[in-house]
């Protein structure tokens, strides 16, 4: 397996300030250290200030903190089959078919994705998830992520995700199945061109979806729990067609609209 993980390095420090006053109290009160806490305390507001001033420079340099975008490719290596899995924050993210030698491409405008690959035989499981500061210095409203994904291999997509934008389209993709839970955010779902019955499952809270079914695809999107729909629930041929998407939204105050191409 292999793993890619990015963090910045304002949690890191914050975390070693807070260490080193926790020893110096264990010390003082074990009578080993003589702190002089008049000394002690401005030098502790001092690193604390450079972290927050450290974080305020990356926000203004885009969040990147010099380090520019971040760009991750998992091979096809062999793979016939993949399962792919996103834990995403808040951001805006795109996701595609890709016509690349890759099995996965990810761009993110900066160093945010954090990675895992390994293989069973000849599927390919792939996690990708948003890599954030744990201790949020240096915190922006999101961040811009482009994903592709190879149009050959059948997929099976299974995507968390928080506040933010989200526009997947699989209309390219060889898509298995494919599962959505999204909190208040705005997804839309481009639907795959099936073979056999693919099932689509969304779930969210007060979130807005929508559902672009392709020319010449058969889809029925049906809803249950507090959602709102509006559109097409349903094309013509749907009924009697084998090759057809199933598309279940569940959701709170949740909105979906349907939309069908000409």
């Amino acid at each position: 397996m292999t793993r890619r993980r990015h963090r910045g390095y304002g949690g890191m420090l914050a975390g070693a300030i807070l260490i080193l006053v926790g020893v110096a109290f264990l010390l003082k009160n074990a009578g080993v250290l003589d702190v002089d806490w008049s000394l002690l305390w401005p030098l502790i507001l001092v690193g604390i200030g450079i972290v927050v001033m450290a974080g305020a420079l990356r926000a203004g340099n885009g969040g990147r903190g010099g380090a520019g975008e971040q760009r991750v490719v998992v091979p096809i290596g062999g793979a016939r089959r993949l399962e792919l899995s996103l834990r995403l924050g808040a951001g805006t993210y795109r996701l595609a078919g890709a016509t690349a030698s890759g099995l996965v491409e990810v761009t993110a405008d900066q160093p945010t994705i954090a990675s895992e690959a390994s293989r069973n035989g000849d599927l390919a499981l792939v996690r990708l998830s948003t890599a954030i500061e744990r201790w949020g210095w240096g915190w922006r409203d999101g961040y811009t992520w482009q994903i592709g994904v190879a149009t050959g291999v059948p997929a099976r997509l299974d995507m968390q995700a928080g506040a933010g934008n989200f526009h997947v389209d699989l209309s390219a993709l060889r898509v298995v199945s494919a599962r959505f839970g999204i909190g208040a955010a705005e997804l839309t779902v481009v639907l795959p061109r099936p073979t056999g019955e693919v099932p689509v499952q969304i779930e969210g809270g007060a979130a807005s979806f929508i559902v672009a079914v392709p020319a010449g695809v058969q889809a029925r999107v049906s809803t249950t729990g507090l959602v709102v729909m509006s559109g097409p629930s349903e094309t013509p041929g749907y009924a009697t067609a084998t090759d057809r998407v199933t598309v279940t939204v569940t959701g709170g105050a949740a909105s979906v609209r349907a939309t069908q191409a000409a």
